[in-house]
């Protein structure tokens, strides 16, 4: 086996059991909020490896197709994602005291966060290893 192989092989589990055993001590039980913070940890995982993928394309095939993904992607985000689900998403977070006294909340977003910039780290390096 290479070294990239065992790479993805060693990060991924890892970033799950990081994942699971995170939930499970903010949570403290296998209940729906554990698996709303698991499922927000997972979106944030394939989020970030995606964008890995379209931030390092190694073949001149790969460049022009995610050139063109990234258009689309910019279009969708910029155009109805911001106006339908970020803005009000945003204005929920920000004007509304009680979303943000909710420490399940908070945790989720930090949730997200951190499995979306590890799993676009990994991706990257995996594919420019």
């Amino acid at each position: 086996m290479d070294f990239k192989t065992l790479y993805a092989l060693f990060l991924g589990p890892v970033i799950l059991l990081v994942l699971l055993i995170t939930a499970r001590i903010i949570h403290g039980a296998w209940n729906r909020a554990f698996a709303m913070s698991v499922l927000v940890g997972l979106s944030g995982i394939t989020l970030g490896w995606s964008l890995a993928l379209l931030g390092s394309p190694q073949t001149e095939a790969e460049v022009a197709l995610f050139q063109e993904t990234w258009n689309v992607l910019i279009g969708l985000i910029t155009g109805y994602l911001g106006a339908k689900v970020i803005d009000p998403l945003l204005q929920a977070l920000f004007q509304e005291a009680d979303v943000l006294k909710d420490s399940t909340m908070g945790a989720n977003v930090l949730i997200f966060l951190i499995t979306f910039l590890t799993s676009t780290i990994g991706g990257y390096a995996f594919r420019n290893l």
